[in-house]
């Protein structure tokens, strides 16, 4: 047995060393093909590079050439055209005087070409007899008459290409152009050639992109020339052909019979200087891969011994198995690595112990939570599929935050630990209690009925531990008053599944007032209008985007003034789908889906076109829109508001902005930031939905508003309610002492409307006068609008 298992092990480690050696060998000769193909493409790439460079030298030394001898032209002509006498024998075409002042100037420079055009483009003088006027007169025609006043010309005459210069003779208008020209022969091709250690070509293309040579450095045998029509046809700067990179230049004016100038350089001048480099490095790898080997055999060696003992040690992690350390004898760094794997194997069980804990367990109550509560349904469904009802029963503590905000989140967590323990002392012994996090417990339990008071999950039972939970909690000295709520779902009546059982009582939790003392069940209504509100927020955009909305405007009727029109603009939505939309449902849903802003900004735009619309039609009527607490925080309302007002042309002294209590409170020193910046605008400020909200009179003072709307609530009632009578006197003497106008909304009867005009209000609005409007039936209604008739209303007679 012992035999076999030093068998093995042999086989094991020679096995491992064969696969080092040929995993070294395969690293060092992937790296040495590796090495050869970045110093292949590096010596292309270098080549090609270098080639270039010399022929950009190459183009830069024939133009440095010719800008030379262009201005050694230049310097000429422009000298010969300053020549009085000169200028007289062309004023006066003397002939022969012309001749003799062009041949002399061109024989001072050596120029092959002296000339005289008219303004025509015709030879007039060549400095010579006997020259081919008609061929020379076309080529002149071609090329310089298209030229500037002072301008260089390559041209092509008589099978030869001429670098030529012409300036203007003028007397004093330009009657005449003279130019002097230097011919372009093998003499330039060779001082190219010379200057920049390359080959060149000069030539002409004709019509057919053929290359007819003129001279060139190209040797004539023994040497692959490059293609001239390819070099002709190329699509980039450079072009490879035969045993040459090439490159072309144009002298003179693109098309047929243009002069050329190809310059060459051959490739194996630069390449050959990479042959010896690739040669040693081949050598330096061949030496280095049998050092390689030899070393890797050695490696191996040493470490195959003890590599099956972490081999198996591996394999027993994998699996699990952190009961049996890792064992090896041998010293040095695998001894260490032996060691500090039994480390690793002791810290991965504590690990995945304390993993497997939390990933079940939450922090604060050390309870079981989602995940645990998922389990736990998925093992009872499985026992028992759909044989009895379940109730998920949720209780959620509302004022969770709002107690540690004033108390600090120890005291609190410590009422919530009681809570914990309350539930868990109350609840049936069957029923594990889990926490989703500091504010909300589930309990999934057998589902009691109506008649089954000695389940304890009925519906009686439930309540009476809901108000239990309600009870104070003693933490220290305090006496902490939570407010907890219940929520419950049934399985398999409300869902078939677990997330759609959670789905259904937090949506049945949130929905819960925090004052009842009633667990909330879930129902297919809340569910549907869930499902409504979701379709709402998913069209804002598109409403927004389509002028879906629209406004109406509902008058305010000044009971001192009544020739000053006012008016509220009120925002409606009517969806192809979900029918009439009413504003109290969306506003809220479009404040908590940040779509809040957006909606106002499309108010604010229409409302002052409106105002902008009545004022171009002669009716000048004060407009108010409503704000939310949202757009309050936004720092440029003052800027955008004013960019509107301006872009309509409508003066700020007509629009009102609403602003509710709730929304001031919201951040009192932006709100008051905010208002200051619309009040100096010029905007009028009113406080909404006065009464219904918690401001104090401190802070009614720091508000630059300038009038107070008495919600609705308080007037409705007026005709037979004295306390809301009170109410609003006390309203509208506390506005009027601080300097504000007052404003009554839902003023609905004719009894309302004189109470009001006799405890002072300054305004009033509601259905009594008329209901909210489109523009153009409020337009009708201001001109109906009968100022007496609501005065007799008022008196009683």
């Amino acid at each position: 047995m012992s035999e076999a298992k030093t068998h093995k092990r042999r086989r094991l480690r020679l096995s491992f060393q064969a696969k080092l050696l040929i995993s070294f060998a395969a690293m060092m000769l992937v790296s040495t093909i590796m090495a050869g193909v970045a110093s292949s493409v590096i010596n292309s790439t270098y080549v090609t590079k270098s080639m270039q460079e010399r022929l950009d030298i190459g183009a830069r030394t024939l133009q440095t050439f010719l800008d030379a001898r262009q201005a050694q032209l230049a310097t000429s002509v422009r000298v010969l055209t300053a020549d009085f006498g000169f200028v007289s024998a062309v004023a006066t075409r003397d002939q022969a005087t012309i001749n003799s002042v062009l041949s002399n100037h061109g024989q001072r420079i050596g120029a092959d070409l002296a000339l005289l055009i008219g303004n025509d483009g015709a030879l007039i003088s060549a400095g010579r007899d006997g020259v081919d006027t008609a061929e020379l007169n076309r080529e002149l025609a071609r090329s310089i008459t298209r030229g500037a006043e002072t301008s260089r010309h390559i041209i092509r005459w008589q099978g030869e290409a001429y670098q030529l210069f012409t300036a203007p003779v003028k007397a004093p208008r330009t009657i005449a152009r003279a130019g002097m020209g230097f011919k372009l022969d093998a003499s330039i091709s060779e001082e190219i050639a010379q200057q920049a250690n390359l080959d060149v070509s000069l030539g002409f293309v004709d019509s057919d992109f053929n290359w007819k040579m003129v001279s060139s450095t190209l040797p004539e045998m023994h040497v692959e020339r490059p293609d001239f029509r390819a070099l002709l046809l190329r699509e980039d700067r450079y072009v490879s052909s035969g045993s040459y990179l090439s490159t072309l230049a144009n002298l003179g004016d693109s098309g047929a019979d243009s002069v050329m100038v190809a310059m060459h350089m051959p490739r194996d001048v630069i390449s050959a200087a990479w042959k010896d480099l690739l040669t040693g490095l081949a050598l330096v790898s061949a030496v280095s891969l049998v050092c390689l080997l030899v070393i890797s055999f050695w490696l191996a060696r040493l470490i195959s011994r003890p590599i099956a003992v972490l081999i198996g040690a591996a394999k027993r992690i994998r699996l699990g198995n952190y009961n049996q350390p890792v064992d090896i004898r041998e010293g040095g760094e695998l001894r260490l690595l032996g060691d500090a794997i039994n480390t690793m194997v002791e810290g991965l069980a504590e690990r995945e112990e304390r993993i497997s804990r939390l990933a079940y367990e939450e922090p604060t109550t050390a309870l079981g939570n989602r995940l645990a509560l998922a389990r736990d349904f998925d093992e009872l469904v499985m026992q028992e599929p759909r044989s009895n009802n379940y109730l998920l029963i949720m209780f959620s503590v509302k004022n969770f935050k709002d107690i540690a905000f004033s108390l600090g989140y120890e005291p609190t967590e410590d009422a919530i630990r009681s809570l914990v323990e309350r539930l868990s002392t109350l609840k049936g012994a069957s029923s594990a209690v889990f926490a989703f996090n500091r504010e909300s417990f589930a309990i999934l339990t057998p589902e009691g009925t109506e008649t089954d008071k000695a389940t304890w999950a009925s519906s009686d039972n439930l309540n009476q531990l809901l108000q239990k939970l309600n009870q104070h909690y003693n933490v220290g000295n305090l006496a902490i008053k939570l407010q907890v709520t219940g929520a419950a779902a049934r399985y398999p009546g409300d869902a078939d599944n677990f997330d759609d059982l959670i789905r259904c009582v937090e949506t049945t939790a949130e929905a819960a007032p925090s004052s009842s003392m009633v667990i909330a069940r879930f129902s297919a209504e809340q569910e549907s209008l869930r499902q409504r509100h979701l379709k709402i927020v998913e069209r804002f955009d598109e409403a927004i985007e389509n002028d879906a909305f629209e406004l109406q405007f509902q008058p305010k009727i000044n009971l001192q003034d009544r020739s000053r029109l006012h008016c509220e603009a009120l925002i409606r939505w009517v969806d192809p789908e979900l029918g009439f939309i009413p504003p109290d449902e969306f506003i809220l849903l479009a404040e908590h889906s940040n779509h809040i802003q957006r909606i106002t900004q499309w108010v604010l735009n229409n409302a002052i076109k409106q105002i902008a619309d009545w004022q171009a039609a002669g009716l000048i009527v004060h407009t108010a829109v409503n704000l939310s607490a949202y757009d309050l925080a936004n720092q440029n309302l003052a800027i955008e508001i004013e960019s509107i007002l301006r872009a309509h042309g409508v003066p700020a002294s007509l629009l009102g902005l609403e602003i509710t209590e709730s929304a001031v409170l919201h951040d009192t020193a932006q709100a008051v930031h905010i208002l200051l910046e619309l009040k100096h605008l010029g905007i009028d400020l009113s406080i909404d939905d006065f009464g219904t909200g918690h401001s104090s009179l401190a802070q009614l003072k720091r508000l630059p508003v300038d009038e107070l709307k008495i919600d609705k609530s308080f007037v409705m009632e007026l005709d037979h309610n004295p306390e809301d009578v009170q109410i609003v006197k006390s309203t509208v003497d506390l506005g009027h002492n601080l300097g504000l106008s007052v404003v009554a909304e839902g003023v609905e009867t004719q009894q309302s409307l004189k109470t009001l005009s006799l405890l002072g209000c300054d305004k009033v609005q509601g259905y009594f006068f008329s209901k909210p409007l489109p523009p153009e039936e409020f337009s009708d209604w201001c001109t109906t609008f009968s100022v007496a008739k609501p005065k007799v209303a008022i008196d009683g007679n």
